[in-house]
Order: structure tokens, then sequence, then C-alpha cells
């Protein structure tokens, strides 16, 4: 039996081709383009730190530097997803309220925490032979 399953029709991810009149040799993932942005906008603060500060070069250090760690980007997955995918989850989590018990948002008004001490194994009443004489010998 084969199951179909149309989920990935939805997941396209969106292509560029060029720039107003000027075309890309070959398509651009929006992803590459968005890493590419950020490498360059990073390559232009960082100008005095390495590896930038080893050439003078510029079109090496805003342009050809940006355009491998975009390529590089994406080619790596991390659980299965993209950087830019984890990089959204990571805000994701840390932009929602996280008192929750089972998906709803727990409500913490008067709640006193106490020092609660646990103890992990046998009662100080309940006696092993076996461990007393394993520390015995």
């Amino acid at each position: 039996i084969e199951i179909r399953s149309y989920t990935n029709v939805w997941k396209v991810e969106r292509m560029f081709y060029g720039i107003n009149d000027w075309h890309f040799p070959r398509p651009v993932r929006q992803s590459a383009v968005i890493w590419f942005a950020i490498a360059f906008v990073l390559s232009l603060l960082l100008n005095g730190f390495p590896p930038f500060v080893f050439t003078d070069n510029m079109l090496m250090n805003h342009i050809a530097i940006p355009a491998v760690f975009a390529w590089l980007m994406g080619k790596i997955k991390l659980d299965g997803r993209s950087p830019l995918g984890v990089v959204f989850a990571v805000i994701r989590y840390l932009g929602r309220p996280h008192e929750r018990v089972r998906g709803k948002r727990a409500v913490m008004q008067d709640v006193k925490y106490t020092d609660i001490l646990i103890t992990i194994g046998r009662r100080e009443d309940e006696k092993d032979e076996r461990c007393i004489s394993d520390s015995v010998s």
C-alpha cells in the first residue's frame, strides 16, 4: 500500500533569479540571500578582525567570504533542519513564556518555594546485610 503525502508541496523554498534587470547565472535560494546579507553586514562591522584583517581586497572581504559563508550554511543540516530554521526556533523559544502546564500558561500566584531534601535509596532504619558485609571486608 502506498500512502501519498503532499506536505512537501507547501515547503517549496523561494528562489531568486535576478535583481531588477541583472540576472543571476543560476537561481539562488532565499536562505542563501539571507545568510549572505548577514555575513555581509558582519564583514562591514568586523573589518579590523580576522579573517578580514589579513587582506585589503574589498572583493575578498565583502563578497567572497560572505558568499562562501552563505554556501556553507546552505549545506549544513542541524538535526535535519537548516541553520536558519534552528535560529528561528531558538528565537521563538526565547520569546515565549516558559511557565506552561500541558501547553497552557500556568498562573503562578502566591507560590512559596521551600527547600526540600529528597533522599534516594534506603531509609536509615532499613539494614542491608550485603552492604554491611561489603563494607567490612
